[in-house]
């Protein structure tokens, strides 16, 4: 792991928050900063499990570039 105070920058995607890294890094003492990524409709992926079909199980999505460079300035 990075040493205590590093800023670690979280790339998320907005329909499935989480919350286990900015755990980590607060217990490690580093600096947490979350860039959530909106996913568009289009853009879930269903899937099929034990039979059963889940519609927004999967997605993809883009990370908004200019958002990830000023957080990284």
């Amino acid at each position: 792991f990075a040493a205590p105070g590093t800023r670690v920058i979280e790339i998320m995607p907005a329909v499935r928050p989480d919350r286990w890294i900015r755990c980590a890094a607060a217990i490690l003492g580093h600096v947490w900063h979350v860039l959530p990524c909106p996913v568009a409709e289009k853009d879930f992926v269903g899937v099929r499990v034990g039979g059963r079909y889940h519609p927004a199980e999967d997605f993809s999505y883009s990370v908004p570039l200019a958002a990830l460079d000023a957080a990284l300035d």
